[in-house]
């Protein structure tokens, strides 16, 4: 222990030596204080009968061309009959330009031997922590577990072995060999999957249509339990048997298809299930809106806590759900398809909100198809294929090719090649259309026509009426005003059936509204619409519409292979080709097609984009409906941009710029 008076002579020392010159002070007393080790120089030096100046000179002895400064201390020590406090006074000098360096020793007390590596992740830790130069000098001891101390800076802690590896790790997640199978292992979804998420990341998952991402973050948010394998968390090992456990454990996830009630208000919707009370018994919603203004504030997320939820936008919605997990303390934020039914615009506001969230020291995992999110965006990314995880790849060093080769398995080409197709007649022809929603006009007189072998690509930021154009071609709203015929068959406010029956193929927008069961097979969902096509006398035909998945599944690389599992347990993309196959595969003049690529992987977005190509070559008119203004720009003839209800332009592809376009969504005009 250092007595305060070896403190007082330090002291002393520091204040007669520039801090360059205490280096060589200390190395000089050290050759002194190494003399203390000899008994028969303790005994010396501690002899009352000995004088002091004879002391002062066999001191003066161990030390090489000692100046006259050391040598006057020394003296002053002997003086004072502080002598006996030269190894004290040492190590009390070295803590000090310890200190002046901002560099510390510590020691590190283990039974047993531990890595050299090891010992440097833990200097480097500890480094971090106290913003300094910590080096651990290892000491044989006989504890079970370990014990780190620096002195200097009053730190110490012990734990054992086990919580000495979970200490050095710099995951916050681990996910390792994680294999699940369902159907008693006719599918298995993820096979042998590792990941590894760093503290502090935006960690980008990638991978096909029913890869098995999906699955992997369903375990680690706790509706999946893992057929095998093992997740640590923190570095602890951690079993989640719930979406409760992950929620107290600090995982959130952010579904796409958000989980809102839409009559309650937001401040509502948050707190739900874990709702502040009043006198232990009664809602308290002062409480509430006062919570969701906190956590609003705090993350820059801006919501009304009053504003009722059918009122609010898509993107509002997100954020809500973001809220909601954010509101029960979640650390790790987990991701699924993000931006997929976002506007350009919530888009932009979605990557800010999750590089606020990594600023504020949160850590998040995201699913992602669009490859250009996922460079802008993310810190790492990991590679799923076919329930395996295939590379991960540092994001500084990736590019779209490397990913999407990955991904597929093969080289993606990113040019569609179009076919070269000569226009035929007028198919469709829209006059005037105008739809109204009250006294609101959603659709202000909109013209055009679409001839065989051309695609009408309809451009702009989503809510200018595109939907409302959609549904009334479908027949599922009421047109108020203006004509609409496919061939010479006029079909506005006619029943979405007969519509249909006169040649229209719809991929909707919205395929869960309008197009599918979730409750259904794959057949079953295959069939509908179809009725009349696989009718035998009063009874459906099995198996025809058993044949025909079959061939879909496989031409449309539809993932489980079995037609007959439920619908809503598809992944996004793989219920999404399941439409698309239907509605390309029916008989037909005019393919409206809604948002075709939403939620669907590079594979699959090259596969409906030769698709749709292919359906070009057959003379069919086709209207494409997209907020990706590079598929539209790939795929169309003519490019129509809608604006507040309006087509504001119309541009044929040679014409066309990202620019121009640009400006006619914005309600601008362009030059010719």
């Amino acid at each position: 222990m250092i007595n305060n008076t070896s403190k007082r002579y330090v002291n002393a020392l520091i204040l007669s030596y520039k801090k360059d010159e205490l280096g060589s002070v200390l190395q000089t007393l050290e050759s002194v204080a190494s003399a203390f080790r000899i008994p028969k120089f303790q005994d010396i030096v501690k002899s009352p009968t000995l004088k002091e100046e004879s002391k002062v000179e066999l001191i003066a002895s161990f030390i090489k061309n000692p100046s006259e400064k050391i040598v006057n201390f020394i003296k002053l020590l002997a003086k004072n009959r502080r002598i006996a406090l030269i190894p004290q006074i040492v190590e009390e000098l070295r803590k000090n330009i310890a200190a002046l360096d901002n560099k510390y020793l510590g020691k590190i007390y283990s039974a047993t031997e531990i890595d050299a590596a090891k010992i440097k992740e833990l200097e480097t830790k500890i480094s971090k922590k106290f913003n300094a130069d910590i080096t651990l000098q290892p000491v044989k001891s006989e504890l079970e577990g370990i014990k780190i101390e620096v002195e200097d800076l009053g730190f110490e802690i012990s734990f054992s072995v086990d919580r000495l590896k979970q200490k050095m790790s710099e995951y916050i997640l681990e996910m390792k060999n994680i294999r699940k199978e369902f159907l008693g292992g006719k599918i298995v979804a993820n096979d042998d999957i590792t990941l590894k998420v760093k503290k502090g990341e935006i960690h980008a998952i990638v991978g096909e249509n029913g890869a098995g991402k999906s699955t992997l973050m369903k375990i680690l948010n706790g509706l999946y339990s893992p057929t095998s394998g093992e997740i640590f968390y923190k570095g602890e090992k951690i079993d989640i048997d719930s979406p409760t456990t992950a929620a107290n454990l600090g995982i959130g996830m952010v579904y796409q298809h958000f989980m809102l009630i839409d009559t309650l208000t937001v401040a509502e919707n948050m707190v739900l299930g874990f709702e502040p009370k009043k006198g232990g018994v009664f809602f308290d919603l002062n409480t509430a809106r006062k919570q969701v203004r906190e956590v609003s504030e705090k993350y820059g997320l801006n919501i009304d806590p009053d504003a009722k939820v059918s009122d609010l936008s898509v993107g509002i919605h997100q954020r809500i759900e973001i809220l909601k997990i954010l509101f029960k303390g979640a650390e790790l934020l987990v991701f699924d398809e993000p931006s997929a039914v976002l506007t350009p615009q919530e888009v932009k506001e979605l990557y800010e909100i999750m590089r606020n969230l990594i600023k504020e020291g949160k850590t998040i995992i995201f699913i992602s198809h669009k490859l250009q999110e996922v460079l802008d965006l993310s810190d790492n990314i990991t590679v799923i294929r076919r329930g395996s995880d295939v590379g991960e790849l540092k994001t500084e060093e990736a590019t779209k090719e490397k990913i999407a080769n990955l991904m597929v398995g093969r080289v993606v080409l990113f040019e569609v090649k179009r076919p070269d197709v000569k226009l035929g007649d007028v198919v469709v022809k829209v006059d005037n259309l105008t739809v109204k929603s009250g006294n609101i006009e959603k659709l202000k007189g909109v013209s055009f026509e679409i001839r065989e072998g051309e695609i009408l690509g309809i451009a702009g930021v989503e809510g200018n009426g595109q939907t409302e154009l959609i549904e009334a071609l479908a027949g599922l709203i009421k047109v108020d005003s203006g004509t609409y015929f496919i061939d010479n068959n006029e079909l506005e406010n006619k029943s979405p059936k007969l519509i249909k029956e006169k040649g229209l193929s719809h991929i909707p927008e919205d395929r869960h509204k309008r197009a599918t069961i979730d409750d259904f097979t794959i057949e079953e969902n295959m069939a509908l619409g179809l009725q009349d096509q696989y009718s035998k006398g009063i009874l459906l035909d099995y198996s025809e519409i058993e044949k025909k998945t079959n061939e879909y599944i496989e031409k449309y690389d539809i993932r489980p292979t079995d037609g007959k599992i439920k619908f809503g347990g598809l992944s996004g993309g793989n219920q999404q080709k399941v439409v698309v196959a239907r509605e390309l595969e029916r008989e037909n003049k005019f393919i409206i097609a809604a948002q075709p690529t939403r939620g669907v992987d590079i594979g699959a977005i090259e596969m409906i984009h030769n698709t749709i190509l292919n359906e070009k070559t057959q003379k069919k008119a086709i209207m494409l409906v997209s907020a990706e203004l590079s598929e539209i720009m790939a795929l169309s003839d003519r490019i129509a941009v809608m604006y507040s209800g309006r087509i504001v332009g119309v541009l044929d592809r040679k014409d066309a710029t990202t620019e121009k376009l640009g400006i006619l969504m914005a309600g601008g005009k362009i030059n010719d």
